[in-house]
């Protein structure tokens, strides 16, 4: 394939609107987290990124890789119909998971934000990411499975909008806590209204297809491979809560040197599309 073909292939496919979408997130995300640490204190932001960074070790576990695998097996089934059935048995089973992960969380707070007790209120609120994200990422894999790649892309928009402004809201009203509901509701305050256009978040509980052997298999791998990745991202801020004096500002200072770096991942990521 030369260049001119593949840059047709990649407009077709809406690749030039998820690559717009990943750079809007980054940068409103990036304005987001700003405005935040300009508005609380170092040890309010600490707090809060040390309970993030222990629930996005678990995010991996979200669904138990129902969506992972839906997003896999949708292209085997044929018609939209089949995808939609197909939907309804992962999303139900996965936000069950996901509910149960968060019964597990609220009552594991304390002790897993030992080294930072000031952390537990901040974590009880964002462990809702578990569910909130969950369902967000269904609705964008639907879309893509349906090669609405546009669709997926306005769902990232649409989040990353809500996000900021839910944030300086929030945050202006109730500090640090107002963020974390912010990080939390957004995702499925993007995703609802999408999801009830296409038909979405219906309920299936009969056995699966035969035609889709080895969907939790792959599952379950695919969240194996990623929660080893997120655990790698998350270990230095859970490190640090523990060995540097055990202070949220710690944390906090850390958090805010990579905030740049961190931003401008959106260079690399965005080729992938």
């Amino acid at each position: 394939m030369n260049s001119v073909d593949y840059v047709k292939a990649f407009l077709l496919r809406h690749g030039h609107w998820m690559m717009a979408a990943n750079v809007v997130t980054k940068l409103l995300g990036f304005a987001a987290v700003v405005f935040v640490t300009r508005n609380t204190t170092e040890g309010e932001y600490g707090a809060y990124s040390y309970a993030m960074n222990l629930v996005g070790a678990v995010v991996p576990f979200m669904g138990f890789g129902a969506y992972q695998a839906f997003l896999r097996y949708a292209s085997d089934a044929a018609g939209q119909r089949a995808k939609k059935t197909l939907f309804a048995y992962a999303f139900s089973r996965g936000v069950v998971a996901s509910v149960g992960l968060i019964v597990l969380l609220q009552l594991l707070a304390s002790l897993l934000c030992g080294a930072i007790p000031e952390s537990v209120a901040a974590f009880r609120i964002v462990s809702f990411v578990v569910l909130t994200t969950l369902i967000m990422e269904y609705v964008k894999s639907y879309a893509r499975s349906m090669h609405l790649n546009h669709i997926s892309a306005r769902i990232d928009v649409t989040y990353a909008l809500i996000l900021v402004t839910a944030t300086v809201g929030l945050t202006l009203g109730i500090g640090i806590l107002g963020y974390a509901v912010a990080v939390a509701l957004a995702p499925l305050l993007a995703a609802l209204g999408f999801g009830f256009k296409m038909g979405l978040l219906g309920w299936r509980w009969e056995a699966l297809d035969s035609r889709h052997v080895g969907f939790w298999s792959y599952g379950v791998f695919t969240t194996v491979g990623a929660l080893l990745a997120q655990t790698f991202y998350s270990v230095d801020v859970f490190l640090i809560g523990h060995l540097v004096g055990e202070k949220a500002s710690a944390v906090a200072v850390y958090r805010v040197a990579l905030l740049i770096p961190m931003a401008t991942s959106v260079l690399p990521i965005s080729g992938r599309h």
